[in-house]
């Protein structure tokens, strides 16, 4: 919430429309409420549900989508207004962030790139909802965002129904966000990979026999974008139950960290 708080500037208004699935843990009695604040704890199907209910009360131009392992690094959303309005044609924008551990340490960095729409359904999304954000009047007949259906892996669906209707995609080469790796993340349990398999059987049946070469292409564009390479990155944010951010600087290449914890 803190990371957000701090992206008021005088040419970009800020509304935080937080969803929680009902809370009993007392984790909500130090979140602070007033203008700006849109806080709902409610019982909800899980975390794409929280989002949808959200994205049916936004009136923003533009919205960004965070979960409660992410944050936004300073002065983040007034560069992605800034490009949106560069880029009129742009639907969504997808942005870089960086990797860190549970003490905000860097593991390793994220570009963007518009993936293959055949490589996230063979495989994953490698795009982070934490530094992804949509141009809200493009999807004005868009009544919720994620098939709820999918509990850790909606996040692909979307992408491919997005490619689907034609939405516009671009990127924005900057480090705008953090995405904790903490070993509880759905991206790394079971449950993800079953409906990453269901993802491939509904948008690339045929083609499982391609996987490897899919994957070997996209691969093969990353490293000639130089998005693997070694290079300094700078993380300033909030540690847990802290009032201010705090700063973390190390080289990091864009290799994602091995081994991955299980779920």
């Amino acid at each position: 919430m803190r990371s957000v708080a701090d992206q008021r500037t005088a040419q970009v208004s800020v509304r935080h429309h937080i969803r929680d699935g009902g809370s009993s843990d007392g984790s909500l009695a130090g979140l602070p409420h007033g203008a700006g604040l849109d806080l709902v704890s409610a019982p909800d199907q899980g975390m794409y549900d929280a989002l949808n209910r959200a994205w049916t009360t936004a009136t923003g131009d533009y919205v960004g989508l965070l979960n409660a392992d992410e944050q936004y690094l300073p002065g983040s959303l007034t560069r992605v207004v800034a490009e949106f309005a560069r880029r009129p044609e742009i639907d969504v924008l997808y942005a870089g962030f960086i990797v860190t551990d549970e003490h905000l340490q860097p593991l390793c960095y994220r570009r963007p790139l518009v993936p293959d729409a055949l490589y996230v359904a063979l495989d994953n999304l490698p795009v982070f909802t934490c530094a992804t954000f949509v141009r809200r009047g493009s999807f004005a007949d868009w009544s919720e965002l994620y098939d709820t259906r999918y509990r850790a892996a909606a996040d692909a669906d979307w992408f491919l129904r997005m490619r689907r209707r034609g939405v516009r995609m671009g990127t924005l080469d900057v480090l705008t966000s953090l995405f904790m790796l903490h070993g509880k993340n759905l991206s790394l349990g079971s449950l993800h990979r079953a409906e990453c398999a269901q993802i491939a059987g509904q948008y690339a049946h045929g083609w499982q026999w391609t996987k490897k070469i899919v994957k070997r292409m996209h691969h093969i564009k990353k490293k000639l974008r130089g998005h693997f390479a070694p290079m300094p990155v700078t993380v300033t944010a909030y540690p847990p139950h802290a009032q201010h951010r705090t700063t973390i600087t190390a080289v990091v290449t864009g290799k994602w960290p091995m081994p991955q914890p299980t779920v």
